[in-house]
Order: C-alpha cells, then structure tokens, then sequence
C-alpha cells in the first residue's frame, strides 16, 4: 500500500488561525509518502528516509504496540507510538501488525514544511480515518497544515465552528517573482503553541472617535516593542526607519 500527502505553506493567519481567523495556505509539490507492507513478523518495523533517502529515524514496535522493542531516538519512537494508539482508538479494526512501513520526505526536515502533518494524513489514509480525527487526537494545531496536505489546490481555511476549507485562486501578478526563503529557524508547534493561552486582553477606555486613536496607540507600541524583543531585534535602531529630524 501506497500513500502521500503534500507539504504546506500559510501566507496570512499565523498564530490567529488557531481562534478562528481566516488563513490563505499554499500546497507544497514536496510532500512525504508512505509504504506499506505486510510481512511474516511478530513486530512492526519502521524506518524514515530524508529528502537524500539516507534513514533518519527507525523503530520496532511489538505488534500491539505496547513495547519499544528497539529505535534510533526514544522522544520520536513515543510519539509514534501515541499516533498509533490513537489511530486504532478511532478505527478498532485498524491492524499494522507484522507490517513494514517506510517513509520519505521530499524537503529537508528543517524545511517545516509538514513532516509531521504529512505523516498524520498518511497514517489516516492507511487507518482509513478522518485525517481531522487523527489530528485532534495528537495535536493542539489549527488544522490548516491536514487541510493544505489533502489538496491540490490553494484554500482558504478556518476552524471557528469547524474545519473548513474553500479552494480559492492564487495568482498575483508578481508570481513569477515569489521566493521561498529559508530561514533555518523551524519550531515545533506543539511546544510552541498553546491555543487558549497566547492571547492577552487589553482593554482600552470608551471615549469619542477623535481621541480613540490616541489611546489606542500605547498598547500597540507595548505589541510592537514586546513582538521586537521576542524576535532578538534591537529595539533602538528600527529597521527601515530613517532619522529625518536632530535635536541639538
């Protein structure tokens, strides 16, 4: 058996899609796919190959997958391991034992283009669940990374009420002239992100429209001087500003 799933790239929403902001997200051609064969064995054997088809992770798995029998790195092999009970959570019939899976990453892992998502689709065609079940079991993500792996197509996505994607079209004029640009600063969702506790309510007194503004423009200086420092940016030289007046 066979399966694959597209990478994923979110233009606009950042961190806000994960309390219901509409985010635009762009299928990637590189992706990751997976293998699967059934063998005479009494384990489950399996082994991720990188984008230079060189094994990065590997691990043996009783056939109830209740024992680590061996693994190349125990963080990721216990991960897995959640995977799999969660699949067969959500579809009892679901039965890898004695199976052989491989898979393979178009895109360097650094890259965070989805190697995670990509792996909870695959995992859901295979467990022939809801991708979106499989997620909610295993992630405090949004979901647009399920969304963006299951189509061919730019979406545009939003969880408020539920998980919903609408094909849309994305063709600017200054296509041709898009770069991705790798930063090599990849960060892992689940430790960053806490969906009901990244957000901070400021409240701002009732006054006229001509004054609001005014009020308004101190806790945006607070976001603006608080997003700097956590971005390692000196806040005393801003980038793109030009000094145009001199106090002497």
């Amino acid at each position: 058996m066979q399966f694959r799933s597209n990478g994923k790239l979110l233009i606009t929403g950042e961190y806000l899609i994960l309390d219901g902001a509409l985010g635009l997200s762009l299928p990637t051609r590189f992706g990751q796919s997976m293998n699967v064969s059934k063998e005479s064995r009494a384990s489950i054997k399996w082994t991720s190959f990188d984008s230079k088809n060189s094994p990065w992770f590997s691990a043996e798995y009783d056939n109830d997958i209740k024992t680590i029998i061996d693994c190349t790195d125990v963080g990721i092999a216990e991960e897995l391991k959640h995977l799999f009970h969660a699949a067969k959570e959500l579809s009892p019939l679901f039965n890898p034992a004695g199976c052989k899976v491989q898979c393979k990453l178009d895109f360097p892992r650094n890259w965070g283009l989805g190697s995670s998502s990509t792996l909870r689709i695959n995992m859901s065609k295979w467990a022939n669940i809801s991708p979106f079940e499989l997620h909610m079991a295993t992630s405090n993500g949004s979901g647009y990374d399920i969304a963006a792996g299951m189509s061919n197509e730019p979406i545009l996505f939003s969880n408020q009420t539920e998980f919903n994607s609408t094909p849309v079209s994305f063709s600017p004029k200054f296509i041709k002239h898009l770069f991705f640009i790798h930063l090599n600063k990849k960060q892992k969702s689940t430790d960053e992100v806490v969906s009901e506790n990244i957000w901070e309510t400021i409240e701002v007194e009732s006054t006229n429209n001509d004054l609001l503004p005014f009020l308004l423009t101190i806790p945006l200086q607070k976001l603006a001087y608080y997003s700097a420092l956590k971005k390692g940016y000196d806040i005393d030289k801003p980038r793109n500003l030009a000094k145009s007046v001199t106090v002497e």
